[in-house]
Order: C-alpha cells, then structure tokens, then sequence
C-alpha cells in the first residue's frame, strides 16, 4: 500500500545516447568517403599499372564532362530551333491560312519571280498565290523537285 511509481529515464538517456552516435558515425564516414575520393583523384599512384589507370579514369572523367556540356548546349539549340520553327509555323498560319480561294480577277505580276499573286499585301508577304501557275511555271522549267523541301 505504500507502493509509489516511479519514473524511470534510464531507458530513454540510453536511446538517445546510441541515436547521436549513429548519427555521429554516418557523418564522420560521410566527411572520410568525401575526403579519401578526393586524395584518390588527385594523387597519382607510383605502380606504373595503376599511374595508367589513374589517368585513364582522369581522362575519362574529363571527357563525361565535355559531353555533358556539349549535350547541355546541343538541347538548348534544338530548342531554340524548334521555338524558331513553331514561330515560323505560326507566322505562315497566319498569312496564309485565313486567305480565301478565290482567284482575283486580275492579277498583278511580282516583280522579281513574275509569279502572279493576289492584290492584298498583309505585312510585306503576298498572301494570295496562284499556285497553279506556279506549278506549271515550275513544270515547264523542268524542276523535278521543290526548292523549299530540299
């Protein structure tokens, strides 16, 4: 009857205990991996046949490096060439896509090609092409192939 609880920590002291010390270890393993990798990569072994691997890994390195910054600079102008194309994409869409087929009942003459080409003028670029003619113009040259496709 004159039991009393009592609390006991000792338990707990001891848990945290071994938690920081496997804390403690992970980090300092961590900090030697880190520090032996670079002494490793940066002293040049006396074995002639690991001075040649030594080397080989150095130069090997070196050259995953390049190819990352050659591929890092390859993928931003392919993406600078696809924006371009989507921009050129997007401004033919919009001179040539809303013109209508109707053939103008006079046409005019481009002065260069002598292509005939509808009155309306939108942004410096012909929007109306008689394609027909420029078809059999291109027949009767005898071009076999389209110069924009090539």
């Amino acid at each position: 009857t004159d039991y009393q609880k009592r609390r006991c920590d000792s338990g707990l002291q001891r848990w945290k205990i071994i938690c920081s010390n496997n804390i403690h270890r992970v980090w300092v393993g961590h900090v030697a991996r880190k520090a032996f990798k670079h002494v490793k990569e940066t002293t040049v072994p006396r074995d002639p046949a690991q001075r040649k691997r030594f080397w080989a890994d150095k130069l090997g390195r070196i050259n995953n490096d390049w190819l990352d910054q050659v591929d890092v600079r390859r993928d931003r102008a392919m993406d600078a060439l696809w924006a371009e194309a989507d921009q050129a994409l997007a401004l033919s869409r919009s001179l040539f896509g809303n013109s209508s087929n109707a053939r103008p009942e006079t046409p005019t003459m481009a002065a260069e090609s002598q292509i005939p080409v509808e009155e309306e003028v939108r942004g410096g670029i012909w929007n109306g092409v008689d394609w027909d003619t420029v078809r059999s113009q291109a027949l009767r040259n005898s071009e076999s192939e389209c110069p924009i496709c090539m």
